[in-house]
């Protein structure tokens, strides 16, 4: 007979995203390995990215609850009747208005969903996914009030999320204590990143390491059998592909824009493929630097389309400012990607955070200042020169099927306690 989960999870296809595959892949596998669930999650927002090849890959068994969601961002912005343009600006705005997060009243439509399924019996674990992190704390309240064993699933850090906008100390506080007291209040967890059960066992009561597993996010084996690259209309002697989504500031790319003017004057005919959305508009720094020709943006595709531009470039890239705190505590699922397509990376990253220990351990990519053009020139033309020599090592640790057993084995065994 197999076991049954119920998934709580705000983004679910068809809305696309990287932080949307992480649960998708694991409802393919576990499902392979008697595992069943049914997911409650959002109704679908037209702003959100749409991504029917991902809702194609869940098993037919799969049952699909949406309810709401609210929509707070939109009445805030009616309400003080502000027209902030999209960027930085209006998210530090909503943070300021919003403490934890701008979702935390989809807690209470979507709680009486959660106490209907599972007053039935038929489920084993239930089962949060953050962010919206708010859901951490709709996790401790069933923790508390229900026999049923409850998992978070972080699929971002928290408090120590370098993207997490805290406008005041006070917001800062307030996040803090909402991390706190959800957490300590919670027995079992699931977290894409070392650092942020470092954190919890520094700083978070009755948490210990014996609570948790360690899953970061991976790559699908299955993606890339048989996938092609996608022609390029437009291509440069070197092509470097980024994907996912630019902000102002933690990833903005001016000094990558600024070192491959200096390539190109050095000879280099480098081009930059960006496929995704942006929060910050790339073409400023592109006409600054005078590379528009060079810079060519895809827009956000589906997830296979992603992985076929991925695949015709000679090498790609991260982009963490070291600057910004908690820069190093953080990796984007991009980067597993990036492995699996066996392609170079330049990781313009902190030396010292997940990001850098997971290229340097893998040996696929080079290390370098995030803000240093000097380092970023070099590091491109000893891609582009073959100085190195990447082997890819031990990548299989990062397959979504492998990572879907760790996770069984997990959950079976937090079952039993």
């Amino acid at each position: 007979m197999a076991t049954r989960g119920l998934i709580v999870s705000y983004y679910f296809p068809p809305v696309g995203g990287g932080g949307v595959q992480r649960w998708v892949k694991f409802i393919k596998y576990l499902n392979r390995r008697d595992w069943d669930f049914t997911v409650i999650t959002a109704e679908i927002e037209e702003s959100s990215p749409s991504d029917e090849s991902l809702l194609a890959e869940l098993p037919k068994s799969v049952k699909i609850i949406r309810a709401g969601p609210e929509k707070p961002f939109k009445s805030y912005k009616n309400h003080i009747n502000l027209r902030l343009r999209r960027g930085y600006w209006q998210r530090w705005m909503s943070a300021f208005v919003h403490v934890v997060d701008s979702r935390k009243k989809w807690n209470n439509i979507i709680k009486p969903y959660i106490e209907k399924e599972i007053s039935q019996g038929k489920y084993d674990a239930l089962i949060f996914t953050i962010p919206p992190y708010s859901l951490g704390t709709l996790a401790a309240d069933f923790t508390a009030g229900h026999d049923i064993p409850v998992f978070l699933d972080l699929r971002d850090p928290w408090t120590i999320n370098p993207y997490k906008i805290h406008p005041t100390p006070v917001h800062a506080y307030l996040d803090r204590r909402s991390e706190r007291s959800a957490i300590s209040g919670i027995n079992n967890f699931i977290s894409a990143y070392q650092s942020t059960l470092d954190h919890f066992d520094k700083y978070i009561d009755n948490f210990t390491p014996d609570k948790a597993i360690l899953i970061p996010n991976g790559f699908d084996i299955e993606d890339f059998i048989g996938l092609e690259p996608e022609p390029l209309p437009v291509r440069g002697k070197f092509n470097l592909g980024f994907s996912g989504t630019f902000y102002s500031h933690l990833n903005n790319p001016r000094y990558l824009f600024l070192a491959l003017r200096l390539l190109r004057e050095a000879g280099y005919d480098v081009h930059f493929h960006h496929v995704g959305s942006s929060i910050y508009d790339i073409s400023k720094p592109a006409k600054k630097y005078n590379i528009q020709n060079q810079v060519h943006k895809w827009s956000y595709q589906e997830h296979k389309k992603c992985l076929q531009i991925l695949k015709s470039m000679d090498a790609l890239c991260i982009i963490l400012d070291e600057r910004i705190k908690h820069a190093d505590k953080t990796v984007g699922g991009k980067l597993y990607e990036y492995l699996g397509l066996k392609k170079p990376v330049l990781a313009m990253v902190p030396r010292e955070g997940e990001a850098a220990k997971i290229i340097n351990e893998t040996n696929s990519g080079i290390v370098c200042s995030s803000i240093d053009v000097t380092q970023i020139c070099q590091a491109v033309k000893q891609i582009i020169t073959g100085q190195r020599i990447f082997t890819f090592e031990d990548i299989e640790r990062y397959s979504r099927e492998e990572q879907a057993l760790q996770l069984k084995s997990f959950l079976e065994a937090r079952l039993k306690k």
